[in-house]
């Protein structure tokens, strides 16, 4: 009965009814812990001046996505007028008609609507004509596949670190007989009274056993491998990458451009992508979306501590 209650206790069923070991339920935690961190800073890093909140969570949303990555622009039929003066944008998934051109490039495809809105046209749509196909990287993958396996190894470092810790919250094990019990109950109270001055028999020393994990304490190693990890996540999405054990008095001038750099290269990419994108939209569908890269929070900060020391100094 007891056996069958603890490996109960190692198991539990998740909502679409499949069975996993708790440790695997841990795992989808941290994975899902930072895979929401990851999305909400790439949520936040670009602005569109002219769509919605609706519009803009959508589009990035789906740009992250490793499940999407790619979608089509159109615009909605019956909707211009004083509020959208060339009609209003919609976007979609899309898949494909079959039909390419000499370069691999679709010149046929079919919307997708997702949630049977009914504004989303049925019939096969004409590339660069009736809609415009768009995507945030060159590779036309969703954000989020390119820091997958990185996820995965934050999550495994993770898993280490908590290893390491039951190791060693694992309590003293002392093996006991009824001859040594009182013996070794007196030295547990000496041990929990903190005695500097212990006191036994040589002869209960040979006897005494005592259980130890001997693990080595290796979570400070491991914490500086997860804020690696993290950078190179950074680095990917386009954020500053310093992490919090390197500060930038402690960086040569040449490792922080060296930082600034990659970082640099992956906005690059993005923005790339989505100027391109708008430039296509705005000849065929004659709609400007205004993308723009969201000002980074390094600068506010740095202009905060500007202001501050100047008040300091006008004080004085």
């Amino acid at each position: 009965m007891s056996k069958k209650k603890a490996v109960k206790r190692r198991e539990y069923e998740a909502s679409n009814g499949i069975v996993y070991s708790v440790s695997q339920k841990v795992r989808d935690r941290i994975l899902f812990y930072y895979r929401d961190k990851f999305f909400n800073k790439f949520l936040n890093k670009f602005d569109f001046g002219n769509l919605d909140y609706q519009q803009k969570h959508y589009l990035l949303k789906k740009f992250w996505s490793k499940n999407c990555g790619k979608l089509a622009f159109f615009i909605i039929k019956g909707t211009k007028g004083d509020q959208y003066p060339n009609g209003m944008l919609g976007i979609c998934p899309y898949t494909f008609a079959g039909v390419y051109n000499m370069f691999d490039f679709q010149t046929k495809c079919m919307l997708i609507d997702t949630h049977a809105t009914g504004v989303i046209p049925t019939t096969e749509q004409e590339v660069d004509k009736d809609v415009v196909l768009g995507w945030i990287t060159r590779n036309q993958k969703g954000v989020e596949s390119l820091i997958e396996c990185k996820l995965e190894e934050l999550v495994d470092i993770e898993m280490t670190i908590r290893c390491n810790l039951r190791a060693h919250k694992m309590p003293w094990v002392f093996g006991v007989t009824p001859e040594n019990k009182s013996k070794i109950d007196k030295l547990i109270q000496s041990l929990d009274d903190d005695d500097p001055y212990l006191t036994m028999s040589i002869e209960d020393i040979k006897n005494m056993q005592v259980f130890n994990t001997g693990a080595p304490f290796i979570i400070d190693k491991l914490e500086v491998k997860r804020q690696q990890v993290e950078d190179e996540i950074n680095t990917i999405l386009g954020f500053n990458s310093v992490g919090i054990m390197e500060k930038k008095e402690h960086l040569t001038t040449g490792e922080v451009d060296m930082n600034a750099e990659a970082s640099n290269a992956s906005n690059d990419i993005y923005m790339d992508c989505l100027t391109e994108l708008n430039e296509r939209i705005k000849k065929v569908l004659n709609y400007d979306m205004q993308p723009m890269l969201n000002k980074p929070i390094e600068e506010y900060t740095e202009g905060e501590e500007e202001d501050e020391e100047e008040e300091n100094e006008d004080d004085e």
